[in-house]
């Protein structure tokens, strides 16, 4: 099923990843074109590491900034994939009890400010998730940073609740577009 849950950022919808009929669910819900990747939440680096193979510079970026707001876009076994590790509670719980990764993407309308309060979710109607997990206000602005990592330099794709400062603090990154 569908989950409205909280994270580190804002809140989101999310699903067990292996499960093709609630992915597509969330992307029925958000409006997710099927050619968007769906960002997976990992445990840690040694589970992304299951799923994912990771540059050097995107175990810098991970040893540096994981958990917390940033999705790094790497090489997945079977094409791109955009992870991130949540040190939220909520997550934990749902990561340790699905086993694997958990999908989770903004809980708003394109193009309007990401809900940081479930009431701030309530417009998905009918075809809304299974559960509402309120776990109170989440404490981001608007989502985690997003960078690209599948070349040669770290391409920022999204500034988020990371401060894109601290990022260039650790690795020389391509803002172009952003």
């Amino acid at each position: 099923g569908v989950v409205l849950h909280p994270t580190e950022t804002v809140y989101g919808f999310g699903c067990d990843a292996r499960s093709c009929g609630a992915c597509a669910r969330v992307r029925v819900i958000k409006g997710v074109p099927p050619d968007r990747p769906l960002i997976w939440l990992v445990r840690d680096l040694d589970h992304a590491r299951e799923v994912a193979e990771f540059s050097g510079l995107a175990e810098r970026l991970a040893a540096e900034f994981w958990p917390g707001p940033l999705t790094l876009v790497v090489e997945g076994r079977g094409g791109t994939l955009a992870l991130r590790v949540s040190p939220h509670p909520v997550v934990v719980a749902l990561l340790a009890e699905l086993g694997g990764p958990l999908t989770s993407t903004s809980a708003n309308r394109t193009g309007e400010p990401a809900p940081a309060t479930v009431p701030e979710a309530s417009w998905m109607g009918e075809q809304g998730p299974d559960w509402i997990l309120d776990a109170g206000p989440c404490a981001g602005r608007v989502g985690s940073t997003l960078v690209d990592c599948t070349g040669d330099r770290p391409k920022l794709l999204r500034a988020g609740d990371l401060d894109v400062g601290r990022l260039c603090e650790v690795v020389e990154i391509d803002t172009d577009g952003c």
